[in-house]
């Protein structure tokens, strides 16, 4: 088990409506418990998690994001967040470089391709 999220609350940050519908209810699907927040900016996403009346357990972060990339968005993340929160990258993308890249990165603890599916979500928790 990768990360341990059944009742936690979860942010997803991705740019497409659908994309964050379809996760809604995948991860629905799979009997989470969770309260879902999400966001289509990360600025405000980060915004949201830096103020400490917003707890959150998981993010799920789309890695190619208008407003900043998902590698970006870690990066602030690290420097601005003083909260150990596990992020999830979601991509379509299959560059195997960038992917190595980026699980190096603090905080990053999985990588998972679009499109999600149950079998994916379970596979990680």
């Amino acid at each position: 088990m990768l990360i341990a999220v059944k009742t936690k609350k979860i942010l997803i940050i991705d740019d497409d409506e659908i994309n964050i519908f379809i996760f809604n209810k995948t991860l629905s699907k799979c009997n989470f418990e969770s309260e879902l927040k999400s966001f289509t900016n990360p600025i405000n996403a980060l915004s949201y998690i830096a103020d400490t009346n917003n707890e959150c357990d998981l993010i799920f972060l789309d890695l190619h994001l208008p407003e900043m990339s998902g590698e970006d968005f870690i990066h602030h993340f690290n420097q601005t967040i003083e909260r150990n929160i596990p992020i999830v990258i979601v991509t379509s993308s299959i560059d195997e470089l960038l992917e190595q890249k980026i699980k190096t990165l603090p905080n990053v603890k999985d990588f998972l391709s679009k499109p999600i599916t149950v079998e994916k979500i379970q596979a990680m928790v």
